[in-house]
């Protein structure tokens, strides 16, 4: 008793405090003091990281919120829906299986929507809100196969052709950790049948970063990390790649003809670009024209040839169309600050030409069909 007492009591500071008797946790109360200590060792090293390590990753938000949330129940979520159509919301409490469509369903749907796209039927908010959806689906159930692959894919196909790169760039950020998971499967590197199937359209869509992370070359803010990246890519490219495929090896020559200032060469890639790249080079393919017109102004004096202007520049390759959102070649130059010879319309007065790239107004080829 005397023992219990010297224990129950504490002096401090000449004052004698009760003390709360200790008593044993139980596992419980165990488990979750660990979680909130790693919790917070967690977002102390995060703290500490240095600034370039904290650079925001180009995924999709909502497919990094839903990798958290598909640990909500502690087991993995089998969903029972069967609507084919469902639009896309954020999820803000624990999945609901109810709501939640199999990988039957979901196959279905993206048939669905396929042949809805190809006949016009429905537009692109419409089917980018469904191809979440769908996405949001596999996440939260934890489904990686081929199938998931065909509908990133499909999605950033769909994406190029409405010019929406931001969509784009969440699919081919998450292809590539899909290609990477399939590619790492195979053990004594040898490729398995199934991988190759899932990986069979990987040069393509490694081409399309290549051309992608070029475009954001041209981003001011962007320009430090694209070019980073793209050494990273080609660090990383299959030796295979580099002259096998065609895709790859035109995105290759692109980047050595900008690199090296050739004009020439990069409007002719231009003009024959594989699959759905010309979508991306689409973006940035004014810039380049404003740069060659700078050099062009330094190196020819007086007259030149209007046609000649317009080769030297990649606009021979357009029609003068009755497309109204698209300039003509003659309506470009003029729009970026060349004007003609007031003597002969078919000549360039590059004396009094001063180039004008906030002119620059919309121009380009006809868009490419999709490869759906």
């Amino acid at each position: 008793k005397k023992e219990e007492e010297e224990e129950g009591s504490k002096s401090a500071s000449g004052s004698t405090l009760l003390a709360v008797p200790k008593r044993k946790l139980t596992q419980e109360e165990r488990a979750q003091r660990e979680l909130r200590a790693r919790r917070f060792q967690q977002e102390q090293e995060k703290h500490n990281q240095p600034l370039r390590t904290k650079r925001r990753r180009a995924a999709s938000l909502d497919d990094v919120k839903l990798r958290e949330e598909a640990n909500w129940t502690g087991a993995t979520i089998r969903g029972t829906s069967e609507i084919l159509e469902k639009d896309y919301f954020r999820l803000t409490s624990a999945p609901d299986p109810s709501t939640i469509r199999p990988e039957r369903i979901l196959d279905l749907a993206l048939i669905q929507l396929k042949k809805k796209w190809k006949a016009a039927e429905i537009d692109y908010d419409y089917i980018c809100s469904q191809l979440k959806a769908i996405r949001q689906d596999l996440t939260v159930q934890a489904i990686k196969n081929k199938f998931t692959i065909n509908v990133y894919e499909t999605h950033a196909r769909i994406a190029l052709e409405n010019a929406d790169l931001n969509e784009y760039n969440q699919c081919q950020t998450q292809l590539k950790e899909l290609y990477d998971h399939f590619s790492s499967t195979s053990s004594n590197n040898t490729v398995t049948d199934d991988a190759q199937e899932c990986c069979r359209n990987f040069n393509e869509f490694l081409a399309y970063r290549i051309l992608y992370y070029l475009m954001l070359t041209f981003t001011a803010t962007a320009r430090d990390a694209a070019v980073s990246e793209l050494r990273n890519i080609l660090r990383n490219i299959p030796m295979h790649s580099w002259h096998e495929d065609i895709a790859v090896s035109h995105a290759l020559q692109v980047r050595q003809a900008l690199s090296l200032g050739n004009y020439a060469t990069f409007f002719s890639l231009y003009a024959s670009v594989p699959n759905m790249g010309q979508y991306i080079l689409d973006t940035f393919v004014d810039k380049v024209r404003i740069q060659a017109a700078a050099k062009i102004l330094k190196a020819y004096k007086l007259t030149m040839p209007l046609s000649s202007l317009q080769r030297l520049l990649g606009l021979s390759i357009h029609d003068d169309d009755d497309d109204d959102d698209d300039l003509s070649p003659t309506e470009f130059i003029l729009q970026i600050g060349f004007k003609l010879d007031e003597n002969d319309q078919t000549l360039i007065n590059l004396t009094d030409s001063v180039l004008n790239p906030t002119g620059l107004g919309k121009s380009g080829r006809k868009q490419q069909n999709s490869l759906l």
